[in-house]
Order: structure tokens, then C-alpha cells, then sequence
């Protein structure tokens, strides 16, 4: 374990020092790069990024568990079937803390996709691998993108294969959407998102796509792209189901196109998608339709941040860590820095912080803190304090209070009885605010994860919720009125 300091740029904001209660560095004399991060069963965290071999020519994946401060419990290494130059692409944990790890390698020759699936001690439970499938002549590569979890406990990831050709058109690129037993590895369904693009008429080489979304059933994509190469382009949303992979909606509208950088994307609550960008957060529904858009100002001189990833707080806010561009001069020079960014759950920027210090530091995951407020984020620097690259994980618990919170993001306390519930049926009756507006009942996991909703009819009194097939702990009921008023109560399962 090591301490690890950050200097704070503080703007007007007025960060305090105490805002980063802990940070810690982790790994050895080697280039430890990555750095995403899971909650784990029981407190802490599990962090996972690569590290070479002494001799720099293979490496493997390097695992640290904290407790939920950051100390380190244990440290492991994974190596995929080929061992050479594994690179992360993300994490993603299941409730029982098994973790799927994707990426690639450059085994064989050709870079090979991966996916690897661990228990909570680092035991490996199966890999499966995906080599491109090459055109006569041609090298290529592939990569299993980022995974999620579907409300069947199944993985979805996007698989990007391409070949490189001695002639025109010198590269060809699939993308598929897959879904793999979580049990097994093996594939359930998977889509071409390419051939579906290109009979809808978007340009080969210029297309973007989102890693896919889940709320509930459904899979939501977010795809960009150009037609007949002009830059006023397309953005179409993709929606599938997730049991069968059946396409069942794409939503096209033209719009300004910016090859900017990667979406990233989460799924609040109330089950719509947050979607940010460079300097920019969107919230849509899972059909696709924008509820709004902000684009945040840049605060800092000759930078800007992109979004790497979101996690919504206790109050209905996103909180976003981001990576800022890197570029000469400047506020912080040249070097690449970590952001730290506030929205409210109405999309107004509350705060914009810069965590500086040399080197280059690159986030990869924000996960809610434990206080239900804060954000616990991860990544990696290039100037450990051993030396070479090490991981980073810490809590930052500075974010401003909302000096007029609106009503839609502040929970008010909703009963129900009995709690906690238990036996067969598992029901509990909700008492509902008198002169309701109607809306929907939410549930969520003690997690905060998406479960299911329900509507509720203007004027009624009560609700039922079944929480029969659930297993015993923590959810969360959440009451989203059709006037922006919010009702939250703490269910316990037993």
C-alpha cells in the first residue's frame, strides 16, 4: 500500500483539501496500466489492469482487492490463453462479485479479442477468445469491447473485427453485438451492426458506436456516422431486445457529426440512459428520445474533458470522471489530467474539478461511494510513486451542495408495510402521497442497479410490490410522480 498525493486546482468552486479523504497507487516497478475498478460483496473493491513481464514482451492481467479504503487485501495475476500483451478493455461485476474482464491481445500474430470470466478471488472460471476472420491476404485484428449485464444475469459487448488488405478498400471492419451464457462463454445471439448499417446507407469508415445500454429487456445503442462522407452526418439509436436479439426499432436524425471520442453511458434509476461525450452529458429514454442536453463550458484553459464514465448518486445527480484532452500550454501543460463532474438529475452543471499533478493520469471507472454521495474513481498514472505506470483508485467527496436542489431530484421519505417483508409472497404495500400525479414505482437492488418498474394511476392511495423470487437483502423503491416529485423508501427482503 502506498499513499499517493494529488494538488488540487481549485477554481472559484473552492475545493478543500479534505475533498480526497483517501487515494492510492498500486503496483510494482513495472507498467501497470487500466485500472477499472468493481464494487465488491461485502465492501471494498476489486481493481484490474495489465502488467508486463520484466522482459516487455508479454504481460498479463493484474488484479488488486481493496478493502473500502483502498488498502490492499491481496494482489493476483490472470494470464489469457496466448499471454502476450493482454489489453483491457473494461469490467463489469455480477452480485455474487464474479467479474467479466474483456479486451485484446496480440497473440499469433493478429490481435485477438477476449473474454475472461473470475471469481471474487481471482480464480479463473472460463476465456473464451475471438480471432478475426481473415480475407485472403489480409492481417487484422479484434477486440471484445466493454461488457453489461442483461436482467437475465447474461453478458452483452460489442466485438470489433477488422482486416487490413493489401489493395482497396484497404481495411474492412465488422462490428457485431453479442451475447454470451454467463455460465459457459458461449454465444446466445449475436447482431452485424455493420451489414445493417451499410444497407441503411452510412458511410463505411466513418461510424461511431456506443457500448450497449440495458434498462430492463431492452438494449439501447447509440450509433453515429456520415453519409457520402460529409460531416453533417446521422445519429441513430438501436433498440433490441435483449432475450432474443431481434431488432426491434431504429431511430434515425440527422444532425451535426463530431468524431469526437467513444460515448460512454449509464442507466439511472427511473430506467432513462445518461450519455456523455466531450464537454457534454445527454439524458435519452431507452427508445431514444433526448429528455434533454447540456454542454458543459470549459472551465480550464486550453482543455476540455471527455467522458469515460457515470454513476447517478444518492439525490438523482450524475457524477461523471472524464479524461481532460491533452494538448500544450495551459492550464496543467501538456499533460493528460482526471475531471471530476457534477449534473444535477435535471442536467445543470453544479461543479467542474481538475485533479492535477505530473505526469499523465487517465481515468477509466466512477463507481457511487458508500455515503451514497461521493464518487469512488479509477485509473491509472504514468508517473508512479516506484516508478513506470501504476493503477489508481480513491474517493473524492468534494462536490459542492446543491444550492436550490430542484424537487425532482430530492427523494422525500415514501412508507410501506410491512418492512421488512418476508415469505412466499414477499408483497409490501405502498402508501402514496395524497393527490398523487401518478407515475411509476422504480426498484433497484441495494447496488442501485435497475429492476423493474411499475405505473401507478393518477389518485391512487396505495401500491403493491412484489418482491417474491428475489433474493434475501437491500432494494431500493423509488416513486418518480408525473410532476418531477420523487418518493424513495428502504425495502428489506429477508
Amino acid at each position: 500500500m502506498r499513499y499517493f498525493l494529488f494538488f488540487l486546482l481549485c477554481l472559484p468552486l473552492g475545493v478543500r483539501a479534505q475533498a480526497l479523504p483517501w487515494l492510492r497507487a498500486y503496483g510494482t516497478t513495472a507498467n501497470e496500466t487500466g485500472g477499472y475498478a468493481v464494487p465488491m460483496p461485502g465492501g471494498g473493491y476489486l481493481l484490474a489492469g495489465q502488467q508486463p513481464y520484466a522482459n516487455g514482451f508479454a504481460s498479463r492481467i493484474y488484479l488488486v482487492r481493496t478493502n473500502a479504503v483502498g488498502d490492499t487485501l491481496w494482489t493476483k495475476r490472470v494470464s489469457p490463453p496466448y499471454a502476450l500483451l493482454p489489453t483491457l478493455s473494461g469490467a463489469v461485476a455480477d452480485a455474487n462479485g464474479n467479474l467479466l474482464l474483456t479486451g485484446y491481445e496480440n497473440g499469433r500474430g493478429n490481435q485477438t479479442g477476449f473474454a475472461v470470466k473470475i471469481n471474487s478471488s481471482g480464480d479463473t472460471l472460463w476465456t473464451r477468445t475471438y480471432r478475426p476472420l481473415l480475407q485472403l491476404g489480409a492481417t487484422g485484428q479484434s477486440s471484445a469491447q466493454p461488457a453489461v449485464i442483461a436482467a437475465d444475469g447474461h453478458y452483452l459487448f460489442l466485438r470489433i473485427d477488422s482486416d487490413y488488405l493489401t489493395g482497396p478498400p484497404y481495411v474492412v471492419s465488422t462490428v457485431n453485438l453479442y451475447k454470451v451464457n454467463s455460465a459457459t462463454g458461449s454465444v446466445m445471439w449475436s447482431f452485424n451492426l455493420s451489414n445493417f448499417l451499410t444497407t441503411s446507407g452510412l458511410d463505411l469508415p466513418n461510424r461511431l458506436y456506443s457500448d450497449p445500454t440495458v434498462s430492463a429487456s431492452s438494449v439501447t445503442m447509440l450509433i453515429e456516422g456520415t453519409l457520402g462522407g460529409n460531416t453533417n452526418g446521422v445519429k441513430g439509436y438501436l433498440l433490441f431486445n435483449a432475450a432474443n436479439g431481434t431488432l426491434v426499432q431504429f431511430k434515425r436524425r440527422d444532425g451535426l457529426y463530431a468524431l469526437d471520442n467513444y460515448p460512454t453511458a449509464a442507466v439511472e434509476r427511473d430506467g432513462n440512459i445518461a450519455m456523455g461525450r466531450r464537454q457534454s452529458l445527454t439524458k435519452i429514454t431507452p427508445t431514444g428520445d433526448t429528455i434533454w442536453r447540456t454542454v458543459a463550458p470549459n472551465r480550464y484553459a486550453n482543455r476540455s474533458w471527455d467522458a469515460r464514465a457515470i454513476v447517478e448518486d444518492a439525490q438523482g445527480s450524475l457524477l461523471l470522471v472524464g479524461d481532460s484532452e491533452l494538448q500544450t500550454g495551459g492550464a496543467g501543460g501538456s499533460s493528460n489530467q482526471i475531471h471530476l463532474v457534477r449534473f444535477t438529475g435535471a442536467g445543470r452543471l453544479v461543479s467542474d474539478t481538475m485533479l492535477f499533478r505530473a505526469g499523465d493520469n487517465y481515468a477509466r471507472s466512477a463507481l457511487l461511494a458508500p455515503n451514497g454521495r461521493g464518487l469512488v474513481f479509477s485509473g491509472y498514472t504514468t508517473a508512479g510513486p516506484r516508478g513506470g505506470s501504476d493503477l489508481l483508485l480513491g474517493l473524492y467527496d468534494g462536490f459542492r451542495p446543491l444550492a436550490a436542489a430542484p424537487a425532482s431530484a430530492t427523494a422525500a421519505p415514501l412508507q410501506a408495510y410491512p418492512n421488512p417483508v418476508s415469505g412466499p409472497a414477499a408483497r409490501a404495500t405502498v402508501a402514496l402521497p395524497a393527490a398523487t400525479a401518478g407515475g411509476r414505482l422504480v426498484l433497484h437492488d441495494g447496488l442501485g442497479r435497475y429492476l423493474g418498474a411499475q405505473p401507478v394511476a393518477p389518485g391512487a392511495r396505495q401500491a403493491t410490490v412484489e418482491l417474491a423470487g428475489r433474493p434475501p437483502g437491500l432494494y431500493l423503491l423509488r416513486y418518480e410522480q408525473a410532476d418531477g416529485r420523487r418518493y424513495l423508501v428502504r425495502l428489506l427482503r429477508e
